[in-house]
């Protein structure tokens, strides 16, 4: 037999193309039970450096990601012309960045 459709052929002959057969009992998998059958207690200990890493994260996620102070004061910094650039620590931080990368 085949599907007339996809021309897929059912060897079996017996299963309808497009339903799926149903398991027999005995090759049936029991449930399995979401609870533990013993009961016990689990304890975590957290080292010293895995709560500073907690006390750290929660820091950061409450810190604004941006200091909106500073860049108000830039910006007016611009607008009135009295923002400087440093050259030489312009220069310097590229540097670093290119060692860091292994460049230089």
């Amino acid at each position: 037999m085949s599907d007339p459709i996809n021309g897929v052929s059912n060897p079996a002959g017996n299963i309808p193309t497009g339903s799926k057969p149903k398991p027999s009992q005995e090759n049936a998998t029991p449930p399995v039970s979401a609870s533990p059958t013993t009961e016990s207690s689990a304890v975590v200990n957290l080292t010293e450096t895995a709560e500073t890493l907690q006390i750290l994260q929660k820091q950061l996620a409450d810190a604004p990601a941006v200091d909106q102070q500073k860049i108000d004061s830039i910006k007016q910094a611009l607008l009135e012309g009295k923002y400087q650039v440093d050259a030489d620590k312009v220069a310097e931080k590229f540097i670093e960045i290119e060692k860091a990368l292994g460049k230089v």
